[in-house]
């Protein structure tokens, strides 16, 4: 899984974000999804298999597909640590997850407008916090792309 952040405003530090920061943020989700098996929640017969074997499970609430893996992961991220990216000047967040070395799925989804959906970046930066009254994330600008790549080798 990458993640990407962009923005135009650089803090104090002389950075968008301390790499620390993006880690203590991401970590938690990866520790999550890191040797564990990701089953759809109506998947019930896997779930059981893998719950027999007393393995580690994630079960995601749809289809396990690359695509809806960076909506889940980006959904996640603002869910947990959209102020303080906010905070940071951060203007979007794009997950991308490879399943070969040619084809990955991406997802970005603009930070301003899903934080507060106001789709002003003056508003955001005056109070992170959500100074419009709204608690819940809206959907803001959100794309979703799949990508494969054919490679010839010789």
């Amino acid at each position: 899984m990458t993640v990407v952040l962009e923005g135009e405003e650089l803090a104090d530090d002389g950075m968008l974000i301390d790499f620390k920061e993006l880690k203590r943020a991401v970590q938690p989700l990866i520790d999550l999804w890191d040797h564990a098996t990701i089953a759809d929640a109506a998947d019930a017969e896997l779930i059981s298999a893998v719950e027999r074997l007393g393995s580690r499970i994630f079960v995601l609430p749809y289809a396990t597909t690359a695509e809806n893996l960076c909506i889940y992961a980006s959904e996640y991220l603002l869910e947990n640590a959209a102020p303080a990216l906010v905070e940071r000047s951060v203007d979007s967040v794009t997950i991308r997850i490879e399943e070969t070395e040619t084809c990955y799925a991406q997802h970005a989804v603009n930070l301003r407008d899903a934080v507060c959906g106001q789709g002003r970046s003056d508003h955001c930066r005056r109070d992170p916090r959500n100074a419009c009254g709204k608690d819940e994330l809206t959907g803001g600008d959100r794309r979703t792309r799949s990508e494969s790549q054919a490679t010839r080798n010789g």
